[in-house]
């Protein structure tokens, strides 16, 4: 009986590990909020920044994406350790390659981050850009700035 109790036990341990796993946000940050975590390091932007690295929020990033950070923060000159943290952002995050081709911004610079989020089965996008904010969302994908989000998941 004993056995049974303790394999009850782990089977109720694995369910609520397995839970929270699931409930793990799973976000797509643009460029636009890495630059703001970038100058503000008490701000939003970091804060999500430090979470994704923690392990706290799942990020999405695609191979487009990254390119497209690390060109915009190389030429906003970044201070010191910074660019090692966003090594470790990027590290933490899981990198879809597979993404559908979408035209749904009005800046088709920014489609990348929908079509990330799309195939990432991202629930958020983290941005403050005018045209992403202006889509309102895009199939059950929230587009909001980083404050709202952290309002959202209860950590603002």
């Amino acid at each position: 009986m004993k056995k049974l109790e303790k394999l009850s036990a782990l089977a109720t341990i694995w369910s609520r590990k397995s839970r929270r796993q699931a409930r793990k946000p799973r976000i797509v940050v643009d460029t636009n909020s890495l630059v703001a975590a970038r100058w503000k390091k008490d701000g939003g932007s970091s804060r999500i920044m430090q979470m994704c690295i923690d392990g706290t929020i799942q990020a999405l990033v695609s191979p487009a994406i990254e390119k497209e950070n690390r060109h915009i923060l190389g030429k906003v000159r970044p201070p010191a350790g910074y660019m090692e943290h966003l090594e470790k952002f990027y590290t933490s995050a899981e990198t879809i390659t597979d993404t559908p081709t979408l035209t749904v911004s009005e800046d088709p610079a920014d489609d990348k981050f929908v079509e990330c989020a799309v195939a990432g089965k991202a629930g958020y996008i983290i941005s403050s850009d005018r045209h992403l904010l202006e889509l309102d969302g895009y199939e059950g994908i929230r587009i909001c700035k980083a404050g709202e989000f952290l309002k959202n998941i209860g950590t603002a």
